[in-house]
């Protein structure tokens, strides 16, 4: 009975309100990309303390796209930076 009346109260309306709402994830091409960055700026952005360790962390917890999309957002310096301390570690 109840849905009768829901039909009855929403036939006058538009047909595209009838439609369910569609909620689509952001992807990489909505989103600003984050590409050459200092180990600094990653700290500040990420809210950690070291990013490096965070990445470290990141891999070890198996999340390894996360930790590859870290590795990508780091410029030439920052990577060499983090191979040095992958390798002093």
């Amino acid at each position: 009975m109840a849905i009768g009346v829901i039909v009855a109260i929403l036939s006058p309306l538009p047909s595209f309100w009838l439609h369910p709402l569609v909620i689509h994830p952001l992807t990489l091409t909505d989103m600003a990309k984050r590409n050459s960055k200092t180990a600094a700026q990653q700290c500040r952005y990420y809210e950690v303390d070291n990013i490096f360790v965070y990445m470290v962390e990141t891999y070890i917890n198996g999340n390894f796209e996360t930790f590859r999309r870290l590795y990508h957002e780091l410029n030439k310096d920052a990577r060499r930076d983090f191979m040095d301390f992958l390798l002093s570690e």
